[in-house]
């Protein structure tokens, strides 16, 4: 059963209506979904840029459908949160409130904790040391050979948890590795949408790795996957590093969560018509 929330937006700079379009593009994976909608008079939420004074007290907007970002926001407004704008914590505070406010609740997200906890039993350890314990290849439980699977490839146990912990909220398959030989292996057996691949690893390395899959031969049909390359230098030779190595986007490290659901929303291509997306609907 799935239910989807339309979202008119009012104001807003360019970069954050960018923003919340990746983040609409990603809960389209979910149970309970936010599509944007250009048309106010059908949407089901109002997003409201609070640090506008005109919107935010603009008399016609019902607050009681209004979120608001930013300084200010009426006293009855559904939600209001403050800037810098974080797409985790709006989604965390937008399932709440309408659950809440909902008679029939809708179906709550994809659950984090079976990733987690797969996670954290396959890896072994505690979750706050960075150990690498010599174990076999690890994947996060789903369904195979879809554009689903996302691939993880880092020696970090910490960085393949929050990784396996942020994409599995949206409905991904999670598969994670430890080395790029490791890594070259699960690409050659099945398809991935994205790889998300660290730089410096023991062995191969993140960028002799991505030039070895980007320049893999695939079977016709399938093309090669979006490869992210994640590190903690920032310079812009280490940026033409990547770019060289064939990889799509960079992210840094330490890696935000809105940054990380971006760089996937903007690459995500959604299948779903327009008509597929009723107005607070509820489908089964």
């Amino acid at each position: 059963m799935e239910t989807t929330y339309r979202v008119a937006l009012f104001g807003f700079v360019g970069f954050e209506r960018a923003t919340l379009d990746a983040f609409f593009r990603l809960t389209a994976r979910r149970a309970l979904r936010y599509a944007h909608e250009a048309m106010p008079d059908r949407a089901d939420l109002l997003l409201v840029d609070g640090d506008i004074p005109a919107l935010a007290r603009h008399t016609a907007l019902p607050p009681e459908r209004c979120v608001y970002i930013g300084a200010e926001a009426p006293p009855n407004a559904l939600l209001r949160l403050p800037r810098p704008l974080n797409m985790m914590a709006l989604l965390r505070q937008l399932d709440a409130r309408l659950a809440a406010a909902s008679p029939a609740p809708p179906p709550a997200p994809a659950p984090v904790s079976p990733y987690v906890d797969t996670v954290r039993d396959q890896l072994g350890g505690n979750a706050n040391e960075d150990t690498t314990p010599d174990k076999g290849p690890i994947t996060v439980p789903g369904a195979g050979n879809s554009m689903d699977d996302i691939l993880v490839v880092d020696d970090s146990d910490i960085a393949l948890r929050f990784m396996a912990e942020v994409l599995g909220r949206y409905g991904f398959d999670v598969h994670l590795a430890r080395s790029g030989e490791e890594a070259l292996r699960r690409v050659a057996e099945q398809h991935f949408e994205f790889v998300f691949m660290d730089v410096n690893m023991p062995g191969m390395n993140g960028h002799q790795t991505t030039k070895l899959i980007k320049n893999s031969r695939y079977t016709p049909g399938r093309k090669p996957p979006t490869v992210v390359m994640l590190t903690s230098r920032d310079a812009m030779a280490d940026k033409l590093r990547g770019t060289l190595a064939g990889c799509d986007a960079y992210l840094t490290k330490p890696l935000k969560r809105d940054d990380l659901m971006k760089v996937v929303g903007d690459r995500l291509v959604v299948t779903n018509p327009e008509s597929d997306t009723v107005q607070g609907s509820t489908r089964s």
